[in-house]
């Protein structure tokens, strides 16, 4: 069960779901050097069994999208990442807010999403 557990497993999940976007995606801290990018970070997992069910694990993780452009590159990101984890089952439940880093020139939003892995 030790191998459920790992963070391999979401990021493996996470990064074949995300596959088509067109701006880099990983892990934290991510790749500032571009325009736009995507990462995630797992926050928590828990284990769930039923005398019928299963044991699964659900996983909670983080999505942010950054950009330095002025142009909201960062939201059709954003939308585009959420469109493709709907599709690959993850449930998003939350985003917001939309912010700016005056000190790094930043733009950045975020959301919580929900993947139970059986």
């Amino acid at each position: 069960m030790a191998d459920l557990m790992t963070t391999d497993v979401v990021q493996q999940h996470f990064m074949a779901a995300l596959a088509d976007m067109p701006v880099p995606v990983s892990q934290p801290p991510g790749d500032a050097q571009a325009e736009t990018w995507i990462t995630f970070n797992e926050i928590s997992a828990d284990g769930m069994t039923a005398s019928n069910d299963v044991r699964r694990l659900r996983h909670l993780v983080q999505l942010h999208a950054w950009t330095h452009s002025e142009d909201d590159e960062h939201r059709a990101a954003f939308f585009m990442a959420i469109e493709l984890l709907k599709a690959a089952g993850v449930r998003v439940f939350g985003w917001g807010p939309d912010d700016y880093e005056q000190d790094t020139g930043i733009h950045h939003i975020a959301c919580t999403c929900e993947w139970w892995q059986r």
